[in-house]
Parts: C-alpha cells; sequence; structure tokens
C-alpha cells in the first residue's frame, strides 16, 4: 500500500493489484494514516494491535480476585488446570474452564510467577 501510494495509486487500482475490495483498502487508509497524511505500515500494525487488544474483555481471573488466588493456589500446591475447573464448579457453582486457565496462565506468566500447569491423569 505505502509503494503504490507513494506512486500515486488510487485506492482501486491499489485493492485491484492486492485482490482486495477497495472498501478494504479505504478503510486500511482511513484507520491508519498518521496527522501527515502518509500510511506507515509499522505504524499501521500497531494501531491494529492497540485496537485488538482494547476488544478484547478481560479473563475473569483478572477481576475476581478471590477466584485469582484460589487458582493461584492450587496450581502452586498440584492442581491442573482440569481439575481446578472441576473443584471451582463442584463448591461454588462459579464456571471456569480449564482452556481459560491454559490462556490465563500464557498470557500472564509474569504476574503468576512459578505457576506451571500439572497434567492431570
Amino acid at each position: 500500500i505505502l509503494k503504490l501510494r507513494a506512486q500515486g495509486a488510487s485506492t482501486r487500482k491499489i485493492a485491484r493489484y492486492l485482490e482486495r475490495n477497495a472498501g478494504t483498502i479505504s478503510r486500511e487508509l482511513a484507520r491508519n494514516v498518521s496527522e501527515t497524511g502518509s500510511y506507515k505500515p509499522h505504524r499501521a500494525q500497531r494501531y491494529y494491535a492497540k485496537r485488538r487488544q482494547a476488544s478484547k474483555p478481560p479473563y475473569r481471573l483478572e477481576t475476581d480476585s478471590v477466584l485469582r488466588h484460589y487458582v493461584q493456589s492450587k496450581l502452586k500446591e498440584y492442581g491442573s488446570p482440569e481439575q481446578i475447573s472441576g473443584r471451582v464448579r463442584k463448591s461454588g457453582g462459579i464456571h471456569i474452564s480449564s482452556l481459560t486457565i491454559y490462556r490465563w496462565i500464557k498470557r500472564d506468566r509474569g504476574r503468576c510467577g512459578s505457576c506451571r500447569p500439572r497434567r492431570s491423569g
């Protein structure tokens, strides 16, 4: 997009060259053009990453401190995410999937410290 714009290509010409819809190119340029009117791919990628992060809801483990501390203690103690998920569901009626716990561990490895999931079975 950057090179074609520098050559003075229209949005439609860029779209044909990239085999994309002209509306897609138009949205890309509208979202990611700097204050000076220039399109920079690295800046566009950074803008995309910020928008993507802001669109995701937080994990339940980030908002519920009691649940987070319980899961952290059980991970450090013995539990696999599958076991923890089952115990939380039995004891409190709260549903948190083992996949959510795995994703939270992967995403927040720094905060969780020594939290390493163990395989059940």
